[in-house]
């Protein structure tokens, strides 16, 4: 599953976005577009990553297993969650110049 880039189409791939230095920010290696994440697939990926840790707290098995099973998830949500959930779109530069006048 990859994610398409809202000005050219180009299919992004998940690979792509891993390799990139940060997930919140990425360029459109076909247009070189500055595609930014969507405010509600940051909310989802937020939420799914509390979730899967509320869940892995309340497990009936001992405190310290809870605590490696809890830096796993920790990493996998850092790492993997935002190139599995955000989606993109164009960054607006005239917005941000409208906010400040």
């Amino acid at each position: 599953m990859g994610r398409k880039c809202t000005r050219c189409y180009y299919d992004i791939k998940n690979s792509y976005i891993l390799k990139e230095e940060t997930s919140k920010e990425i360029i459109c290696p076909n247009c070189g577009r500055k595609l930014v994440v969507t405010n509600i697939s940051r909310f989802l990926a937020i939420t799914i990553f509390i979730m899967g840790s509320l869940i892995f707290t309340i497990l009936p098995i001992k405190a310290v297993n809870i605590v490696i099973i809890e830096s796993v998830w920790i990493a996998l949500s850092y790492f993997l969650l935002p190139a599995i959930i955000y989606d993109y779109e164009e960054k607006d530069i005239n917005k941000k110049k409208d906010d400040m006048e």
